[in-house]
């Protein structure tokens, strides 16, 4: 299952930053960190195969992204603006 940081953490000798998704093989005390808010799960966003490939590639959960296509659906380019800043 994937997770997103809620905050800068340094756990397991890994630097993560916010908002990005990490695999939840990584916490051993998972359970502990969902309950305190240092992480969440990712959920479902409606996003063309192209964003979501971009955002996989760059560790960004598509929840922190505002799509700009129909229906707030997430492009490519609504990743790209998100990566260099732009959003």
């Amino acid at each position: 299952m994937k997770y997103i940081a809620n905050a800068n953490l340094k756990l397991s000798h890994k630097n993560y930053r916010l908002g990005q998704v990490v695999d939840i093989s990584d916490f051993k005390n998972a359970k502990s960190m969902i309950e305190s808010g240092y992480i969440t799960t990712v959920g479902d966003v409606d996003a063309t195969n192209a964003a979501k490939q971009l955002a996989q590639e760059n560790n960004i959960n598509l929840v922190l992204v505002v799509g700009t296509g129909s229906n707030g659906r997430i492009l490519k380019s609504d990743v790209e603006n998100f990566i260099n800043g732009n959003q």
